[in-house]
Formats: structure tokens, C-alpha cells, sequence
């Protein structure tokens, strides 16, 4: 959702998104004798600030902000013997950058191409959790 004010600059707006992302990852040694699996869901939420050019059929937007993320029913497996459940939340920030395609000159109806980065961080461990690329196609009203 961005909500924008066009009193103040409708080309800036306030972005909230909700998500649930399944994730899976597995890992063999290059002699075979180590195994390691994760899985579970991770739920995000993110605010940020979006600017996007506001004139023509072609829109280009830029988003930065927060992300805040946690897993859910989510564990680590090495050599199918050992469970460790992967808990706690994840602080990170993220970046969008893509285009709208505005479908008549009456209505606000857009399809949203974007291309976003993500980095979040361990606060158990202190290290770098996730840094990853998404693609979204999408339809706004």
C-alpha cells in the first residue's frame, strides 16, 4: 500500500507491505559426508518512503525503508539428525526500484513491474542473514 498526500507532493508517498515468503535451502560438502537443510515461513513487514515520477503513461519509482522480519514454523537440519528451530526477528532495510504503466488517462489503474533488494541481519548471531533479489508484477487502484 503507498499512501501519498497530493497536497504535499504526490510524487512522495508512505509504503506499508505485509508478506509471507516460504523459504527452502539445502546444502551437500563437496566430499558427500555433510548435509545441511533449512525450511520454514518468514513473515515481513516493511515502511518506507517512494518517489515516483508523476507525469506520463511510463512511471519510474524508487522506495527505500525498514524491514522487519521473523520465521515461522522454521528449522535447520545437518546429516537428517539434528533440529534446530531458527527464531527471533530480523531487522534489515530494503530497496525498490521499478516502473507503473498507467492504464487510461481517467482512472489510477497501474500495472507495477518492480525489482527489490533485501538485507537482514541476525541479531543472535550478529552476522548477515538474507540478502536476496525479488522480482513482483502487479495491478494498483
Amino acid at each position: 500500500m503507498a499512501i501519498s498526500n497530493k497536497r504535499w507532493m504526490s510524487s512522495l508517498s508512505g509504503c506499508f507491505d505485509v508478506s509471507l515468503s516460504r523459504i527452502t535451502s539445502s546444502a551437500r560438502s563437496s566430499d558427500k559426508n555433510y548435509t545441511y537443510k533449512q525450511s520454514g515461513t518468514m513473515i515481513s513487514g516493511k515502511f518506507g518512503v517512494r518517489y515516483t515520477y508523476p507525469k506520463g503513461v511510463v512511471r519510474p519509482f524508487v522506495e527505500l525503508g525498514a524491514d522487519v522480519s521473523g520465521m515461522i514454523n522454521a528449522k535447520t537440519k545437518a546429516n537428517d539428525k539434528s533440529e534446530r528451530w531458527l527464531n527471533g526477528v530480523y531487522p534489515g532495510y530494503y530497496a525498490n526500484t521499478g516502473m507503473n504503466f498507467k492504464l487510461s488517462r481517467k482512472n489510477k489503474q497501474m500495472i507495477c513491474v518492480r525489482a527489490q533488494f533485501k538485507g537482514l541481519r541476525d541479531m543472535m548471531e550478529k552476522s548477515g542473514l538474507i540478502n536476496g533479489w525479488s522480482g513482483v508484477i502487479g495491478y494498483t487502484f
